[in-house]
């Protein structure tokens, strides 16, 4: 991974439109040429950053998710940088709509939406992906209808399918904000009905995990 000078840093930032900042500064960028640049700020001092840079091991999940079958971000480029100190990713832009405003257009079936959710969670968890961001601003629906993962820094990947355990806690993690839990309610069987097509799970495990109580915290 290349070290990027902070002239060059700087040069980015202005010659870039913004998409995302925080109070730190900007955290995606749009360039010129239409790739898409991920900041990911390293927060201490002493930290994995310095050995794993984040956007290294973003890239790394987005191609080990590509292997697996499941969409995800092409990733084309990666770079360090010591002021501000941070590690970019520059990835190419990946057409389609976050699930979280795809599912209130109002031309939007939200029982076939949501049964197609369900089948697309049951494979991730058959294929052993346990995705800790799995919210629904950070599944992509594509124009032809399938999804893809966004902003995969935060996944862990093993050789398994997810246990029962696994299972419930991650959809925990997809039902964290109230305003998608109000609408996974409205269509829950759909979105069940979808998830018993693929899944390996015998009947009394599948109804251990609909019975997983939604705690939303936002």
């Amino acid at each position: 991974m290349k070290w990027l000078p902070p002239a060059e840093y700087q040069r980015l930032v202005q010659n870039s439109r913004q998409l995302e900042a925080d109070a730190f500064g900007p955290k995606v960028l749009l360039t010129g040429e239409g790739l898409v640049v991920k900041i990911f700020r390293r927060k201490h001092l002493l930290s994995r950053e310095l050995l794993s840079p984040a956007a290294w091991r973003f890239a790394r999940h987005a191609r080990r998710l590509q292997r697996r079958g499941i969409a995800s971000l092409q990733v084309e480029r990666l770079a360090r940088c010591r002021r501000p100190a941070c590690s970019l990713a520059w990835y190419v832009w990946l057409d389609g709509e976050p699930l979280r405003q795809h599912c209130r257009r109002p031309d939007t079936d939200q029982t076939a939406l949501l049964q197609r959710l369900g089948t697309f969670v049951a494979l991730l968890h058959q294929r052993g992906v346990l995705f800790r961001s799995l919210h629904w601003g950070n599944i992509l629906v594509q124009p032809a209808g399938d999804f893809a993962l966004i902003d995969v820094l935060d996944l862990r990947l093993q050789r398994r399918p997810l246990s029962l355990r696994q299972r419930r806690r991650n959809f925990l993690h997809l039902l964290r904000y109230a305003q998608d839990a109000q609408l996974f309610q409205s269509q829950a069987e759909a979105f069940w009905r979808g998830y018993a097509m693929i899944t390996e799970l015998s009947a009394v495990a599948l109804q251990a995990l609909r019975q997983t109580p939604i705690i939303s915290r936002k």
